[in-house]
């Protein structure tokens, strides 16, 4: 299981918790003073536990690992097509490795030489311009918080490294070399589930482990919540 999911879980216990609790309270309260005042209290210490463990995410959407390497697939076959030397107005040959990797981005890639206005024919010889994504790599590094009750964030990383060899008709070497792309951004750690749905393994990194701050305290509210609840409960009925 993912840190990312482990929190979530720890989140929605604390949120099952006091939407059972708070019915039983209101449930023995009487009109005398002290247990107004003693439930009041309670109620304030139990919202800011869901304060706590529950902050609300954010309004950007972040592009999912799958969509980062298909812009990045896309801006390097563009840029190797260029260093070709070959014109935008001549015929273009292109020929994918049939690699696994190369293969999930042929799509992105051919859209991306074709909005350049390029004429393009897919080869299977190595006339023309062969491609082939050598590695993909993603990586969250750190968890932070710019604040007690803001979201745990991480930085992501994620890296592309597309082989090129270009030829001309009679498959003589023109121009060869690899192209490495790379984008960064910060992201929720509970969204890491999401960016990283796909089809393919390859996508998917390592989220960031969960510090010893974070696993000590979410099970500290969870236990110390219960503790305060299930001690109100009888102060109150007796």
């Amino acid at each position: 299981m993912n840190p990312s999911s482990k929190s979530l879980k720890f989140r929605q216990k604390i949120n099952i918790l006091i939407i059972k609790v708070i019915p039983a309270l209101c449930r023995k309260i009487t009109h005398d003073s002290r247990n107004i005042r003693v439930t009041r209290s309670v109620f304030v210490i139990l919202c800011l536990c869901v304060q706590c463990l529950t902050v609300p995410a954010s309004g950007q959407t972040a592009p999912s690992n799958e969509q980062c390497y298909s812009l990045l697939a896309a801006k390097a076959v563009c840029e190797s097509a260029d260093s070709t030397e070959i014109g935008r107005d001549e015929r273009l040959a292109v020929h994918f490795h049939p690699g696994a990797q190369t293969r999930f981005f042929r799509i992105a890639m051919l859209g991306a030489l074709a909005a350049q206005k390029r004429t393009i024919f897919e080869v299977s010889g190595d006339a023309g311009l062969s491609v082939q994504i050598r590695q993909l790599s993603v990586a969250y590094v750190d968890r932070f918080s710019e604040g007690l009750f803001e979201r745990v964030r991480t930085s992501r990383t994620v890296e592309l490294w597309l082989e090129t060899i270009a030829n001309d008709s009679s498959g003589r070497l023109r121009w060869s070399g690899t192209i490495h792309k790379i984008a960064s951004d910060t992201v929720d750690v509970d969204d890491i589930d999401r960016l990283e749905q796909s089809t393919v393994q390859f996508v998917r990194g390592t989220p960031p482990a969960r510090t010893i701050l974070e696993r000590l305290l979410e099970p500290a509210v969870v236990i110390g919540a219960a503790g305060i609840a299930v001690y109100l409960f009888f102060t109150i009925r007796s």
